[in-house]
């Protein structure tokens, strides 16, 4: 993607300066679309593949968090499985792991999507930011997640996957949600368009008739982070969804927005 992007030496997609200063040229969607199906085919060939962790996508809740952690991001999204374990918010999982042991018995151990909520026929896989890193990271972070997917998907019957009801899903939509400031000086509307078509063209040849989608995804404006740390989330554990903290939580995961009209 970096090529697609045309980057400079020196400059990598985590860097706020570099992300703000992404502008499209005439080609440049067709590289991102090119891009796209370039990654799918560097993941898919690096087989042959172990037979990777039955732990993978997985649809269970990580709630445990030291009371200590003020990680906004770690907060909010353990907050988020928190609020769902307690009946709220009930299509939302987090912590999904997507490549444990695929290529050998110690790599990609920690790669797990953020977010995702899911029901039935689609699910949405959500790479979840609060301050750390950008936007254009991000994106190509769930994407990445996205082509394990694939692979997994592709290869359920060998990998042991039949029974994973994520490997029968219709649509998947990929998206990155954080603060509406997060995306502030960015103008990336190009990429999510990009990303989205190269998506579509990546599943047009396919007979299982997957959709795939793309859309960064800001919280209102006015949404600040209702926990301070670990010990405030612990305590709506077993709650009914009726304290300020939750509410306010709720309503934000339940009125997210599209970004530059994504």
């Amino acid at each position: 993607m970096e090529t697609a992007l045309k980057l400079n030496s020196g400059e990598h997609l985590k860097q706020i300066s570099t992300c703000r200063n992404l502008t499209p040229d005439s080609g440049m969607q067709e590289r991102i679309c090119v891009a796209v199906a370039d990654l799918y085919k560097e993941i898919s060939s690096r087989g042959p593949f172990r037979i990777p962790s039955r732990e993978n996508w997985r649809l269970e809740r990580v709630t445990t968090l030291a009371e200590r952690n003020k990680s906004p991001e770690v907060v909010l999204e353990r907050a988020i499985a928190v609020v769902a374990e307690n009946g709220s918010l009930e299509n939302w999982y987090n912590q999904i792991p997507v490549a444990s042991g695929l290529i050998d018995e110690r790599a990609n151990k920690r790669a797990a999507i953020d977010l995702i909520e899911f029901s039935e026929d689609r699910v949405a896989f959500v790479e979840l930011k609060w301050e750390s890193d950008t936007p254009a990271y991000a994106a190509v972070e769930i994407l990445r997640y996205a082509m394990a997917y694939l692979l997994c998907r592709d290869n359920r019957e060998e990998f042991g996957y039949e029974d994973k009801s994520l490997m029968f899903v219709d649509t998947v939509d990929l998206q990155v949600l954080a603060p509406a400031v997060f995306y502030d000086k960015c103008d990336l509307q190009f990429l999510a368009m990009g990303i989205g078509e190269g998506l579509e063209r990546l599943c047009a040849d396919r007979t299982d008739n997957l959709k795939m989608t793309f859309e960064f995804r800001s919280f209102q404006p006015c949404f600040k982070l209702p926990f301070a740390n670990g010990a405030e989330v612990e305590a709506i554990r077993g709650g009914h969804g009726d304290t300020v903290q939750e509410r306010l939580l709720i309503d934000a995961i339940n009125n997210t927005q599209p970004v530059w009209g994504s």
